[in-house]
């Protein structure tokens, strides 16, 4: 069972390998239409994040309003409800946060990232049950 373990944190560390590089093509794409535009109107309002916790694979988008005067604004990041049973963010939602310039490249990325989180839901809930069965494996064998 302990290799078993071993395999699926490979393939999670495997999926978070691709998560970010999934999401490091997104902010290439973002920060290279933002070199070439000048004024925060034209910054993206998404925000895309890609993390890894023990065997909890995290990637989220967050929304960013901009407040203060254009010369000194800050942001504030705010959530966006994901849709759990399908580990995805509804589109429409995302397209009303996303720029014109950017919604293609928000879209693609999303659809990449879906299958990545749903993968990485089931080999973290695999890894659980394993990890079950070898507990009650020791019970079994404390009482014999």
């Amino acid at each position: 069972m302990d290799e078993c373990i071993k395999n699926i944190e490979s393939c999670i560390d495997d999926l978070h390998s691709l998560a970010y590089n999934v999401a490091d093509r997104y902010w290439l794409f973002v920060n290279e239409h933002e070199s070439k535009n000048t004024g925060t109107d034209s910054y993206s309002n998404l925000e895309l994040t890609c993390g890894k916790k023990g065997n909890h694979l995290k990637v989220r988008w967050q929304a960013i309003e901009w407040h203060g005067r254009k010369n000194a604004r800050s942001r504030i990041r705010l959530p966006i409800a994901r849709d759990e049973e399908y580990m995805t963010y509804q589109k429409s939602v995302l397209k009303s946060k996303a720029k014109d310039w950017e919604w293609p490249m928000v879209k693609e990325t999303e659809l990449q990232l879906q299958s990545i989180r749903r993968q990485a839901h089931h080999l973290f809930r695999s890894n659980m049950s394993i990890r079950s069965a070898k507990q009650v494996r020791r019970v079994l064998e404390a009482k014999h």
